[in-house]
Protein backbone atom coordinates (compact mmCIF):
# COMPACT_ATOMS: atom_id res chain seq x y z
CA UNK A 1 0.00 0.00 0.00
CA UNK A 2 1.39 3.32 -0.88
CA UNK A 3 1.97 5.92 1.64
CA UNK A 4 1.48 9.33 1.94
CA UNK A 5 4.79 11.13 2.35
CA UNK A 6 4.21 14.36 4.76
CA UNK A 7 6.69 17.12 3.03
CA UNK A 8 6.10 20.69 3.84
CA UNK A 9 5.29 20.61 -0.14
CA UNK A 10 2.95 17.87 0.60
CA UNK A 11 0.97 19.63 3.42
CA UNK A 12 -3.25 19.95 1.99
CA UNK A 13 -3.53 22.79 -0.05
CA UNK A 14 -6.85 23.97 2.25
CA UNK A 15 -6.96 27.12 0.46
CA UNK A 16 -7.53 25.29 -2.83
CA UNK A 17 -10.60 22.84 -1.39
CA UNK A 18 -12.19 26.20 0.17
CA UNK A 19 -12.07 27.98 -3.60
CA UNK A 20 -13.49 24.26 -4.98
CA UNK A 21 -16.65 24.07 -2.17
CA UNK A 22 -17.19 28.34 -2.55
CA UNK A 23 -17.16 27.39 -6.20
CA UNK A 24 -20.37 25.46 -5.62
CA UNK A 25 -21.73 25.55 -2.40
CA UNK A 26 -25.03 23.64 -3.26
CA UNK A 27 -22.78 20.24 -4.49
CA UNK A 28 -22.93 17.66 -1.78
CA UNK A 29 -19.60 15.97 -3.10
CA UNK A 30 -17.37 19.92 -2.86
CA UNK A 31 -18.57 19.92 0.60
CA UNK A 32 -17.72 16.44 1.65
CA UNK A 33 -14.68 16.59 -0.37
CA UNK A 34 -13.74 20.02 1.77
CA UNK A 35 -15.23 18.22 4.85
CA UNK A 36 -12.88 14.67 4.11
CA UNK A 37 -9.57 17.05 3.46
CA UNK A 38 -9.65 19.18 6.19
CA UNK A 39 -9.79 16.38 8.65
CA UNK A 40 -7.08 14.70 6.95
CA UNK A 41 -5.01 18.12 7.14
CA UNK A 42 -5.57 17.58 11.12
CA UNK A 43 -4.08 14.55 10.89
CA UNK A 44 -1.18 15.90 8.82
CA UNK A 45 -0.83 18.30 11.20
CA UNK A 46 -0.34 16.29 14.29
CA UNK A 47 2.11 13.46 12.50
CA UNK A 48 4.12 16.32 11.74
CA UNK A 49 4.20 18.34 15.08
CA UNK A 50 3.22 15.27 18.01
CA UNK A 51 6.44 14.13 18.46
CA UNK A 52 8.44 17.89 19.30
CA UNK A 53 5.03 18.27 21.93
CA UNK A 54 5.66 15.23 23.64
CA UNK A 55 9.24 14.15 23.31
CA UNK A 56 11.04 17.52 23.18
CA UNK A 57 8.33 19.63 25.01
CA UNK A 58 7.76 22.62 22.06
CA UNK A 59 4.40 24.12 23.01
CA UNK A 60 1.71 24.07 20.23
CA UNK A 61 1.59 27.37 18.77
CA UNK A 62 1.40 29.03 15.15
CA UNK A 63 4.74 29.60 13.20
CA UNK A 64 5.40 32.33 10.71
CA UNK A 65 6.72 30.02 8.74
CA UNK A 66 4.63 26.85 9.10
CA UNK A 67 3.36 25.00 5.70
CA UNK A 68 0.04 24.87 7.54
CA UNK A 69 0.19 29.04 6.69
CA UNK A 70 -2.54 30.71 6.07
CA UNK A 71 -4.52 28.41 7.84
CA UNK A 72 -2.51 27.68 10.86
CA UNK A 73 -3.18 26.47 14.60
CA UNK A 74 -5.40 28.79 16.12
CA UNK A 75 -5.14 30.43 19.48
CA UNK A 76 -7.70 28.69 21.06
CA UNK A 77 -6.54 25.52 19.55
CA UNK A 78 -3.14 26.46 20.60
CA UNK A 79 -4.38 26.09 24.13
CA UNK A 80 -6.76 22.83 23.88
CA UNK A 81 -3.85 21.11 22.73
CA UNK A 82 -1.34 22.28 25.62
CA UNK A 83 -3.56 21.27 28.69
CA UNK A 84 -4.44 17.96 26.87
CA UNK A 85 -0.39 17.36 26.40
CA UNK A 86 -0.07 18.69 30.21
CA UNK A 87 -3.52 17.11 31.43
CA UNK A 88 -4.14 19.69 33.60
CA UNK A 89 -8.27 19.75 32.31
CA UNK A 90 -10.09 19.62 35.46
CA UNK A 91 -13.34 17.39 35.85
CA UNK A 92 -15.47 20.34 36.19
CA UNK A 93 -14.24 21.91 33.61
CA UNK A 94 -15.85 22.64 29.68
CA UNK A 95 -14.90 20.23 27.01
CA UNK A 96 -12.92 22.38 24.32
CA UNK A 97 -13.92 21.69 20.57
CA UNK A 98 -11.20 20.34 18.75
CA UNK A 99 -10.97 22.10 15.59
CA UNK A 100 -7.07 22.95 14.92
CA UNK A 101 -7.69 25.63 11.99
CA UNK A 102 -10.66 26.81 13.30
CA UNK A 103 -11.92 25.82 9.83
CA UNK A 104 -14.59 23.33 10.93
CA UNK A 105 -17.98 25.32 11.53
CA UNK A 106 -18.05 26.44 8.24
CA UNK A 107 -17.44 22.49 7.01
CA UNK A 108 -19.96 21.62 9.12
CA UNK A 109 -22.73 24.15 8.33
CA UNK A 110 -22.07 23.65 4.43
CA UNK A 111 -22.34 19.32 4.51
CA UNK A 112 -25.18 19.67 6.32
CA UNK A 113 -26.78 22.46 4.07
CA UNK A 114 -26.95 19.39 1.55
CA UNK A 115 -27.04 16.49 3.12
CA UNK A 116 -29.94 14.59 2.06
CA UNK A 117 -31.68 11.08 3.19
CA UNK A 118 -30.26 9.34 1.01
CA UNK A 119 -27.76 6.11 0.85
CA UNK A 120 -25.53 7.69 -1.29
CA UNK A 121 -24.97 10.17 1.34
CA UNK A 122 -24.57 7.88 3.87
CA UNK A 123 -20.68 8.37 4.72
CA UNK A 124 -21.60 12.43 4.49
CA UNK A 125 -23.42 12.04 7.78
CA UNK A 126 -20.41 10.10 9.10
CA UNK A 127 -18.41 12.93 8.46
CA UNK A 128 -21.07 15.41 9.95
CA UNK A 129 -21.36 13.23 12.87
CA UNK A 130 -17.73 13.44 13.17
CA UNK A 131 -17.72 17.59 12.75
CA UNK A 132 -20.30 17.60 15.26
CA UNK A 133 -17.98 15.51 17.82
CA UNK A 134 -15.32 17.48 17.17
CA UNK A 135 -17.32 20.82 18.06
CA UNK A 136 -18.50 19.28 21.27
CA UNK A 137 -22.35 19.11 19.82
CA UNK A 138 -22.63 15.68 20.98
CA UNK A 139 -26.61 15.46 20.67
CA UNK A 140 -26.12 16.49 16.97
CA UNK A 141 -23.27 14.15 16.41
CA UNK A 142 -25.87 10.84 17.89
CA UNK A 143 -28.32 12.54 15.41
CA UNK A 144 -26.20 12.23 12.49
CA UNK A 145 -24.31 9.08 13.13
CA UNK A 146 -28.23 7.84 14.23
CA UNK A 147 -29.03 9.02 10.24
CA UNK A 148 -26.00 7.74 8.58
CA UNK A 149 -27.04 3.97 10.35
CA UNK A 150 -30.41 3.98 9.40
CA UNK A 151 -28.68 4.55 5.53
CA UNK A 152 -26.30 1.35 5.89
CA UNK A 153 -23.75 2.15 7.72
CA UNK A 154 -24.94 0.64 10.77
CA UNK A 155 -20.64 -0.49 11.81
CA UNK A 156 -19.74 2.38 11.44
CA UNK A 157 -22.26 4.64 12.95
CA UNK A 158 -22.44 2.38 16.22
CA UNK A 159 -18.89 3.12 16.63
CA UNK A 160 -19.53 7.02 16.51
CA UNK A 161 -22.35 6.23 18.56
CA UNK A 162 -20.75 4.18 21.54
CA UNK A 163 -17.05 4.43 21.03
CA UNK A 164 -16.29 2.29 24.14
CA UNK A 165 -14.97 -0.97 22.82
CA UNK A 166 -15.56 -0.11 19.28
CA UNK A 167 -12.07 0.63 17.98
CA UNK A 168 -11.13 -1.41 15.18
CA UNK A 169 -14.35 0.04 13.55
CA UNK A 170 -12.99 3.38 14.55
CA UNK A 171 -10.01 2.40 12.78
CA UNK A 172 -11.80 1.27 9.54
CA UNK A 173 -13.52 5.04 9.57
CA UNK A 174 -10.09 6.73 9.70
CA UNK A 175 -8.80 4.40 7.33
CA UNK A 176 -11.81 5.24 5.15
CA UNK A 177 -11.65 8.96 5.57
CA UNK A 178 -7.78 8.44 4.99
CA UNK A 179 -8.30 6.72 1.60
CA UNK A 180 -11.06 9.14 -0.07
CA UNK A 181 -8.46 12.23 1.63
CA UNK A 182 -5.75 10.96 -0.75
CA UNK A 183 -8.00 9.95 -3.96
CA UNK A 184 -9.56 13.49 -3.75
CA UNK A 185 -5.78 14.97 -3.45
CA UNK A 186 -4.89 13.05 -6.12
CA UNK A 187 -8.00 13.74 -8.26
CA UNK A 188 -7.61 17.25 -7.80
CA UNK A 189 -3.94 17.92 -7.10
CA UNK A 190 -2.48 15.59 -9.70
CA UNK A 191 1.33 15.06 -9.70
CA UNK A 192 1.96 17.70 -7.78
CA UNK A 193 0.79 15.54 -4.83
CA UNK A 194 0.95 11.85 -6.26
CA UNK A 195 4.45 12.08 -6.01
CA UNK A 196 4.28 11.82 -2.30
CA UNK A 197 2.26 8.57 -2.91
CA UNK A 198 4.76 6.43 -2.89
CA UNK A 199 7.12 4.32 -0.36
CA UNK A 200 9.73 6.41 1.06
CA UNK A 201 12.49 4.05 -0.49
CA UNK A 202 11.17 4.64 -3.84
CA UNK A 203 10.72 8.68 -2.91
CA UNK A 204 14.43 8.95 -2.47
CA UNK A 205 15.61 7.07 -5.19
CA UNK A 206 13.19 9.34 -7.42
CA UNK A 207 14.64 12.47 -5.66
CA UNK A 208 18.16 11.16 -6.08
CA UNK A 209 18.05 10.60 -9.75
CA UNK A 210 16.83 13.48 -10.32
CA UNK A 211 19.21 15.84 -8.44
CA UNK A 212 21.83 13.60 -9.36
CA UNK A 213 21.28 14.13 -13.48
CA UNK A 214 22.87 16.67 -14.20
CA UNK A 215 26.17 15.25 -12.15
CA UNK A 216 29.79 15.41 -14.59
CA UNK A 217 32.11 13.86 -13.52
CA UNK A 218 34.49 16.22 -15.41
CA UNK A 219 34.25 18.89 -13.16
CA UNK A 220 35.18 17.40 -9.89
CA UNK A 221 38.35 18.61 -8.69
CA UNK A 222 40.92 15.04 -8.80
CA UNK A 223 41.82 15.49 -5.12
CA UNK A 224 38.11 14.66 -5.03
CA UNK A 225 36.92 12.49 -7.13
CA UNK A 226 37.46 9.25 -4.67
CA UNK A 227 34.52 11.18 -2.65
CA UNK A 228 32.38 10.64 -5.61
CA UNK A 229 30.87 7.43 -5.01
CA UNK A 230 29.73 8.98 -1.73
CA UNK A 231 28.40 12.10 -2.82
CA UNK A 232 26.09 10.00 -5.35
CA UNK A 233 24.94 7.99 -2.17
CA UNK A 234 24.30 10.28 0.01
CA UNK A 235 24.91 14.09 -1.19
CA UNK A 236 20.71 14.49 -1.36
CA UNK A 237 19.27 17.71 -0.91
CA UNK A 238 16.10 16.29 0.75
CA UNK A 239 16.33 16.20 4.57
CA UNK A 240 14.50 13.05 5.19
CA UNK A 241 16.16 11.35 2.10
CA UNK A 242 19.49 12.04 3.04
CA UNK A 243 18.77 10.75 6.81
CA UNK A 244 17.67 7.42 4.63
CA UNK A 245 20.32 7.00 2.65
CA UNK A 246 22.61 7.27 5.72
CA UNK A 247 20.86 4.70 7.40
CA UNK A 248 21.24 2.16 5.50
CA UNK A 249 24.97 2.69 5.30
CA UNK A 250 26.69 0.17 8.04
CA UNK A 251 27.78 1.71 11.00
CA UNK A 252 31.52 1.08 10.25
CA UNK A 253 30.93 2.48 6.64
CA UNK A 254 29.03 5.51 8.34
CA UNK A 255 32.47 6.15 10.12
CA UNK A 256 34.47 5.91 7.50
CA UNK A 257 32.87 8.38 5.70
CA UNK A 258 32.68 10.69 8.09
CA UNK A 259 36.07 10.42 8.26
CA UNK A 260 36.61 10.63 4.95
CA UNK A 261 34.19 13.59 4.39
CA UNK A 262 36.60 15.39 7.37
CA UNK A 263 39.78 14.84 5.85
CA UNK A 264 38.35 16.56 2.71
CA UNK A 265 36.21 19.38 3.91
CA UNK A 266 38.50 22.28 3.58
CA UNK A 267 38.67 21.09 0.28
CA UNK A 268 35.25 20.81 -0.96
CA UNK A 269 35.19 24.37 1.13
CA UNK A 270 37.56 26.05 -1.39
CA UNK A 271 36.03 23.92 -4.91
CA UNK A 272 32.47 24.99 -3.96
CA UNK A 273 33.51 28.79 -3.08
CA UNK A 274 34.42 28.84 -6.91
CA UNK A 275 30.80 27.55 -8.29
CA UNK A 276 27.84 29.24 -8.98
CA UNK A 277 25.02 29.22 -6.93
CA UNK A 278 22.32 27.68 -6.30
CA UNK A 279 24.29 24.72 -6.46
CA UNK A 280 23.41 21.81 -9.68
CA UNK A 281 24.86 18.82 -10.49
CA UNK A 282 27.93 17.58 -8.86
CA UNK A 283 28.19 21.03 -6.84
CA UNK A 284 25.25 20.51 -5.00
CA UNK A 285 26.26 16.87 -4.67
CA UNK A 286 29.11 17.76 -2.98
CA UNK A 287 27.41 20.30 -0.87
CA UNK A 288 25.03 17.96 0.58
CA UNK A 289 27.56 15.87 1.29
CA UNK A 290 29.16 17.69 3.68
CA UNK A 291 25.87 18.63 5.24
CA UNK A 292 25.90 14.26 5.50
CA UNK A 293 29.21 14.86 7.47
CA UNK A 294 27.95 16.57 10.30
CA UNK A 295 25.23 13.78 10.42
CA UNK A 296 26.91 11.02 10.41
Amino acid sequence: MKIHLLRRESVTPIALYIARRDEQPDSFDRQLEFGIVLLYREREYRSMYGSDWLVRDVRPAASPDSPFQPYDLTPEAADHLGALIDRVRTLDAPPSPDDLFGLKRSALDGLRRTLRPVKAHAFGWLVASRLHADLVEHAEAATAAARAGELGETQLAGALLDPIGNRTALDAFEERMRRRALGARSAVEGAAFTRYLTTEGAFCEQERAAALAGFDESRVPAELRPLMPLARHVGVGDDVCRGWFIRKLSVRDRRAAKALIAEHGAAIDAWLATRDQPYEGEAAAFFWLREAGEEL
